[in-house]
């Protein structure tokens, strides 16, 4: 076996293993010994691939975005515009964290180097999916077309994670799914050529 594919595979067990404990246990009571133990490492090599647990958990969740967004399927005859908010109300609502979580993520993410360039990565994932949709929707005459739909693309990121970033730091009990659709509704309306009461 390859250097390269063992690696990845060690890998895989150990963000399986973690996705089992944090499922049963919960993240916080499920330890890195615990998840090294399922996963048949030694507690060492946890940390040839994560920084901390905070870090494997970002993998986790980013990687959970990258899966939704390449598995969406939508009904072609709908408006791009609607198509958006469907992308945004589907992450928000297929998203586990609860808002200690979504802390937790985000202090992860400012806190290490890797783990900001590992989120700018996934960020610029994202915009490469949702570019083409974009893209069809400026050539139907639904989206502005004086920022390129790379832009349009990266702004929907920024939105949503900003959405999802004051949702956990809200006080109030709404949803993440209100935040987040709250905050696209107001992207949406800055992109769109088409009157977003007709849309919806």
């Amino acid at each position: 076996m390859k250097r390269e594919q063992k690696k990845l595979q060690t890998k895989a067990r150990i963000c399986n293993a973690a996705k089992q404990l944090f499922t049963e246990k919960g993240y916080e009571s499920a330890t890195i010994a615990d998840i090294t133990e399922l996963a048949g490492v030694a507690k060492g090599t946890f940390f040839n691939y994560f920084d901390n647990k905070e870090s494997l958990m970002l993998e986790l969740h980013l990687d959970w975005v990258s899966h939704e967004l390449h598995n969406l399927s939508y009904d072609q005859s709908e408006p791009t515009i609607s198509k958006i908010l469907q992308i945004g109300a589907h992450l928000a609502t297929k998203n586990q964290l609860n808002k200690k979580l979504a802390r937790t993520l985000f202090q992860s993410i400012m806190a290490h180097e890797k783990t900001l360039e590992r989120h700018q990565q996934s960020l610029i994932e994202t915009a490469n999916v949702l570019q083409p949709l974009i893209q069809s929707g400026q050539k139907r005459g639904e989206i502005i077309t004086d920022m390129s739909s790379h832009e349009l693309a990266e702004a929907f990121s920024q939105a949503y994670y900003g959405a999802v970033m004051a949702w956990a730091m809200h006080p109030s009990q709404n949803s993440q799914l209100d935040h987040v659709t709250h905050a696209l509704d107001w992207f949406i309306r800055g992109i769109s050529k088409t009157s977003v009461e007709a849309i919806g």
